[in-house]
């Protein structure tokens, strides 16, 4: 890339941040332009979608030119307005050489964003092809944060605080070096300038859910890494914006994840996710059963909305065909047909997570690590 090419664009994508999040969003804001402060190259883009409480306009008053704009007319979900945003940058004549999609409620610390471009700089030597990044994120308690970074053959996400709960034990374990997961976790996730194409690495067809997982999903298929890196970038306060689950959350859940795993994994895990339905299905009858003894007037069982997401994912990747290089994707061996209950499937996920962080370990202590 040429002389005139910037370090790193920060996309913090925002939908009604002022509400949910009341001063966190400013804290959040700050927070990055003083750790992009520390290095040269870096510019931290406000980016909204269609916000309604007035977030932009507070926005603008607090920092002013301090930080770059993009408003959308209406809410385009996070990986579509990371996308549009990017190509606003271009039109802008705008480059860079790396490119993070963030939460707007992650506070970064000072020294943060200049360890993220060291390690940047240097996969960029190992891995000239690109690549995708997520640091180590804190959660609002302290320990580990959920993100999961692992998913299983059905595409289900499993967070590696099964089994670390701190961000210095997770860092002793990768032993300095990086940890190749199955994605990058979209709260703060980076992006090697070769995979923004011309439009935006997501897919525009996932407004919520699950795009992280897909680009990565996508991007190993392709053979492009995508990879956990011992950076502790911050506190991510992810529960300040979590409600109550709605139907198009669930929908959007289950569309968005079958899809993944029929287009990215292979035919083979069409029985997997089927059987996956049936327990579903009973479930939600028990459940409904449950409610009519009782006269309970709890919300019944999404039955209806989860077939509707089973039905177009699978219509989805029908039409575009069935992935066949899932095989290249490190993913957690947990076939769904073993899982005979809850208290089993998470024993078993513990134990392949173990192994694959130990595996991890023996190989950076060889020196023969990623």
């Amino acid at each position: 890339m040429g002389s005139d090419v910037r370090e790193l664009a920060v996309f913090v994508v925002n939908y009604n941040g002022l509400t949910s999040l009341g001063d966190l969003l400013f804290k959040s804001l700050e927070s990055l332009l003083n750790s992009a402060s520390s290095v040269t190259g870096v510019d931290v883009w406000f980016i909204d979608n269609a916000s309604t409480d007035g977030s932009v306009d507070a926005v603008r008053e607090e920092f002013g030119d301090l930080l770059k704009y993009v408003v959308f007319r209406r809410n385009l979900g996070y990986g579509a307005a990371f996308n549009l945003a990017y190509r606003h940058t271009l039109r802008e004549g705008l480059r860079y050489r790396f490119y993070a999609c963030s939460n707007n409620d992650i506070v970064v610390y000072n020294d943060a964003l200049k360890e993220l471009l060291k390690w940047l700089r240097t996969l960029d030597k190992v891995f000239p092809q690109g690549f995708i990044v997520a640091p180590i994120l804190k959660g609002r308690d302290g320990e580990l944060d959920s993100g999961s970074h692992y998913a299983d053959p059905s595409a289900k996400t499993w967070s590696l605080t099964l089994v670390v709960h701190s961000p210095a034990t997770l860092e002793k374990v990768m032993w300095g070096t990086p940890l190749p997961v199955s994605y990058a976790d979209g709260a703060f996730i980076v992006f090697h300038h070769r995979l923004m194409g011309e439009g935006g690495p997501f897919n525009p067809k996932y407004f919520l859910y699950h795009e992280d997982v897909e680009v990565s999903f996508r991007a190993w298929s392709s053979g492009i890494p995508s990879l956990l890196i011992p950076v502790e970038l911050g506190k991510h306060y992810r529960s300040s914006s979590a409600g109550r689950v709605k139907p198009l959350q669930t929908y959007t859940q289950v569309r968005n994840r079958v899809y993944t795993a029929c287009r990215y994994v292979g035919p083979k895990i069409v029985p997997e996710i089927m059987l996956w339905y049936l327990r579903a299905l009973t479930l939600g009858a028990a459940l409904s059963a449950t409610c009519r003894v009782r006269g309970s007037r709890e919300r019944p069982y999404p039955i209806r909305t989860i077939t509707r997401g089973l039905i177009d994912a699978l219509r989805w990747a029908l039409s575009e065909g069935l992935g066949v290089t899932g095989r290249r994707i490190p993913l957690l061996d947990i076939p769904l047909s073993k899982a005979v209950s809850r208290k089993t499937l998470l024993s078993t996920v513990q134990r392949k997570l173990k192994e694959v962080l130990k595996h991890h370990a023996m190989l950076a202590r060889a020196g023969t690590g990623p």
